[in-house]
């Protein structure tokens, strides 16, 4: 009894996460010389890398677009995104970039853990690299498509910038609703019950 008590106590304490869709129209990028570069970096807001989050992309689509050559990875990124890219922040700033020809959309999924640092926020953000390695330029003061900082569902957290001198929209963020963590109890309680009985 006092195991299936315990449990539940960690299944409803576990950390939460934030679960986003990322989609962006990308027809605008064909005016582009290619290869672009996907470029992915997550930042320890305390830049000390005390390993309390984590982001995952999963579910990369180019929308017609290939990824090209082989990707480059430092500090704690690991993994690809034919499978999925994982950043922990185990040190001040990890980052993922990957070549890429791009297509008419890209889309992808973020899961980020959504532990708060005392003073700056950890933050993760995705731009995109003309031939040369310079970023697209967007209305963002960084020239990123995406910036969210964790936690990411806190209003004004996940911002969006687009290239409005080549009718380049910013991305489409969307939050994905995440079962309540109760509803994984609940299987616990019936068999508490039951018990019983």
């Amino acid at each position: 009894m006092k195991k299936l008590i315990l449990l539940a106590a960690l299944v409803t304490s576990q950390a939460s996460a934030a679960l986003l869709t990322i989609q962006m129209n990308t027809a605008a990028l064909a005016a582009f010389a290619t290869p672009l570069t996907l470029d992915f970096q997550f930042i320890d807001g305390e830049l000390i890398g005390n390993n309390n989050n984590m982001v995952t992309i999963s579910d990369f689509n180019l929308g017609g677009g290939i990824l090209a050559g082989t990707p480059t990875l430092f500090g704690g990124a690991a993994g690809d995104l034919t499978t999925t890219v994982t950043f922990n922040d185990t040190v001040p700033v990890s980052g993922f970039q990957q070549a890429f020809i791009p297509g008419a959309s890209l889309w992808f999924k973020l899961t980020l853990t959504d532990n708060p640092e005392p003073t700056f926020p950890d933050s993760f953000s995705f731009a995109i690299l003309d031939n040369t390695g310079t970023p697209i330029p967007t209305a963002s003061f960084f020239d990123v498509f995406v910036q969210i900082d964790i936690p990411a569902l806190v209003p004004g957290n996940s911002q969006s910038f687009g290239d409005p001198t080549i009718g380049l929209p910013g991305p489409v963020i969307t939050a994905i609703p995440e079962p309540s963590t109760w509803l994984l109890a609940l299987p616990l309680a019936a068999l508490l019950r039951r018990r019983r009985v």
